[in-house]
């Protein structure tokens, strides 16, 4: 889901505080990253992608500490969220950073 550090990116590394770029990583989660089992006759509608994504990504590590940062939600003109921040578990960190590949990196903003 990160690419080139275009997708997501972190602002506090220490912290594990990353942004991602919601309508971005939106569409590839129900494009590319969803069991299409589950949601095989669902047609895309973002509302619905957007709020399964953000839930996977906070209930699956709640316990260990993950929270969204409401007050960085960034809205565009049309009210439409176009960047997130989350903080997530260090082992979900340590996953995201050393993913190898041409095509998978983070920006680091510190």
């Amino acid at each position: 889901m990160i690419e080139n550090g275009k997708v997501a990116r972190f602002i506090n590394r220490q912290g594990g505080v990353y942004e991602l770029d919601w309508q971005d990583v939106v569409w590839k989660y129900w494009f590319e990253f969803r069991d299409p089992k589950r949601t095989k006759n669902v047609k895309f509608n973002h509302r619905t992608a957007s709020n399964n994504l953000r839930a996977a990504l906070l209930n699956s590590y709640k316990d260990k500490g993950a929270e969204e940062y409401p007050e960085k939600k960034v809205l565009d003109r049309k009210n439409k969220t176009i960047k997130r921040s989350f903080r997530m578990p260090s082992t979900v960190i340590e996953k995201l950073s050393n993913c190898t590949g041409p095509d998978v990196s983070l920006t680091f903003i510190e």
